[in-house]
């Protein structure tokens, strides 16, 4: 379930850049928490995948955040301050493609808004309110909290503190809010990531399947001229092609008989569709 939030569609309600700079410490600091919470098969999914570590992400991000257990969360806090427009964080800190756990890409358009992607999908409208109410409450105590407290740490924020972090926003939030977010869910999920693969209609997918029919179709070539080169050589096998199956029909007349006689036929199935 991907949840959009931004404070209004007006310009002057809309995210302005120390607000974006606090949602990035925010979720980086989060980002280990909100992987182990998540179900298996949205750890690794293509289509949500990490802000910081994912492959999208651009080399100097991923870089300091894998630094943190040796430098802090100074370098990193460094990188998001140093950003003089809410362009500048799209273009040079976050992704510019959209399929990540914290998407910007909406930061300067009409909505304004940031979007958390990584949550799964939902068949209730209490779980909707549930993953509203947490990407809500966690934008909320992203806003309110003084990151400069966290520059010297060496760790990422765990799970309970998540929870309590997410709480924390909540509560200055309407009641609605409050009673929407259900705290046992706020868990890790400790089954292991599963690799989500490609829907059968991306374009990933139908370009990987072409290059498989491409091979196929030259291996069916070279297959077809080995053996009629075979064939030609010994003068014992018939091959008939037809389509994309081929007969292979051997001799088992004496080399000299003028009408030589053919033993069963068998096919094999060669076809590259």
């Amino acid at each position: 379930m991907h949840v959009h939030v931004s404070p209004g569609t007006t310009p002057e309600l809309r995210y302005q850049l120390p607000e974006v700079k606090q949602i990035l410490k925010a979720i980086s600091y989060y980002d280990e928490a909100v992987t182990k919470i998540v179900p298996a098969d949205r750890k690794n999914n293509p289509y949500a995948e990490s802000s910081f570590t994912g492959l999208a992400s651009p080399a100097k991000l991923r870089q300091r955040f894998k630094d943190v257990p040796t430098l802090g969360w100074t370098p990193l806090f460094q990188l998001f301050d140093e950003q003089r427009s809410k362009q500048h964080v799209q273009l040079e800190v976050m992704t510019s493609q959209r399929y990540v756990s914290w998407n910007f890409g909406n930061l300067t358009t009409t909505c304004g808004t940031v979007e958390f992607r990584r949550q799964p999908g939902v068949k209730t409208a209490k779980e909707a309110k549930h993953r509203v109410g947490i990407t809500l409450g966690f934008i909320r105590a992203a806003l309110l909290t003084d990151w400069g407290r966290y520059k010297t740490l060496k760790r990422h924020g765990s799970v309970q503190q998540l929870r309590d972090f997410v709480r924390s926003g909540i509560r200055t939030l309407c009641n609605g809010c409050v009673d929407a977010v259900v705290d046992v869910a706020l868990v890790e999920d400790t089954n292991p990531a599963r690799v989500c693969f490609l829907v059968p209609n991306s374009g990933a997918l139908r370009a990987k399947r072409r290059s498989r029919r491409t091979r196929k179709a030259r291996s069916l070539q070279r297959s077809i001229r080995d053996r009629t080169r075979q064939s030609e050589s010994r003068n014992k096998d018939f091959l008939l092609i037809k389509e994309h199956t081929y007969l292979r029909i051997p001799y088992v007349g004496s080399q000299n008989s003028s009408s030589p006689r053919l033993g069963p036929a068998w096919h094999e199935d060669i076809c590259a569709c």
